[in-house]
């Protein structure tokens, strides 16, 4: 998703604002841009012409390189290539025996598969339509919200996703196997969707409004297809929208906020969650031992 090119305020940036991020906390984003980086040189020198901290900050963003994105991408990439050569099973026994989500499988203690299920894919297009999403999606928000806080985004409305599908499962009596990014990925879309709003005190009009403009097409666009294809989790799409809506609305972003300022509470509430899908992966990984011991 291309990003606005850096253009001089046009005086719709409130002052106190600006002052969110101070110059010395611009520089020290800068810094992560190697020094013969010509990059780093020409952005630290924007701010002596009147540029908005955050906005210089987001264009430093840009230079970074997504490692959690690619990480995910990998990860999901390698489950699904494990379960592809899984002997004697079909793709669908193999995303269930390794932890898709399924009411019967949770109503026995299985929680993992709420999270697990958001690594796991049933074919080869359906990996591929999400991994090219997640390039685009997962870039834009690990730009924007920060490594940790964007992992924290992406596995909340992974699960979030989960839990309202296993929820119209519960109500219409179905127990299908569920399993996909797409929870996840629809809560970068209601994150990045929020994002113009957050920022509209900090960065300039003409910039949020071109962002808009980006990503609510492609929001409504995935909401259509949502409701008219056939096969697919309402549930967890909606649910995973809705978190990522929750969940960027009240994370902070190095771009409008000092990274180092985190504030406390909810440093509290990301470590509690963290320890709470720690405990998930774990269960997730003594169910794989055991069921692999097993065979």
């Amino acid at each position: 998703m291309d990003v606005p090119p850096l253009e001089p305020p046009s005086g719709t940036v409130d002052t106190a604002s600006q002052r969110r991020m101070t110059v010395a906390q611009v520089h020290r984003i800068a810094e992560r841009l190697s020094p013969d980086n010509p990059t780093r040189a020409v952005f630290e020198s924007e701010l002596g012409k009147g540029f908005p901290a955050p906005l210089v900050a987001l264009s430093i963003a840009q230079q970074q390189k997504a490692v959690v994105t690619y990480t995910l991408i990998g990860l999901n990439t390698l489950i699904f290539l494990f379960c592809k050569v899984l002997p004697g099973v079909s793709m669908i026994e193999a995303v269930d025996l390794i932890g898709g989500l399924t009411l019967r499988g949770v109503a026995r203690g299985q929680v993992f598969r709420l999270l697990s299920a958001c690594f796991l894919h049933h074919g080869t297009v359906h990996l591929a339509m999400n991994m090219v999403a997640l390039v685009g999606l997962g870039t834009l928000c690990e730009l924007r919200y920060g490594r940790v806080r964007f992992l924290l985004l992406y596995l909340l409305s992974g699960l979030g996703g989960s839990m309202v599908g296993l929820l119209l499962n519960v109500i219409s009596g179905r127990d299908a196997i569920s399993a996909g990014a797409s929870g996840a990925l629809f809560g970068l879309m209601g994150a990045a969707a929020v994002f113009p709003f957050r920022a509209g005190r900090v960065l300039p009009a003409e910039h949020l409004k071109t962002y808009m403009w980006q990503i609510l097409p492609l929001v409504v666009l995935n909401l259509y297809i949502t409701f008219t294809v056939s096969g697919i989790s309402i549930g967890g799409h909606i649910g995973g929208l809705l978190v990522g809506l929750i969940v960027g609305a009240f994370l902070g972003s190095p771009v409008l906020d000092p990274w180092h300022l985190w504030p406390r509470a909810t440093r509290a509430a990301a470590g509690l969650v963290g320890v709470l899908i720690g405990l998930m992966t774990l269960q997730w990984g003594m169910w794989l031992v055991k069921v692999f011991t097993a065979v």
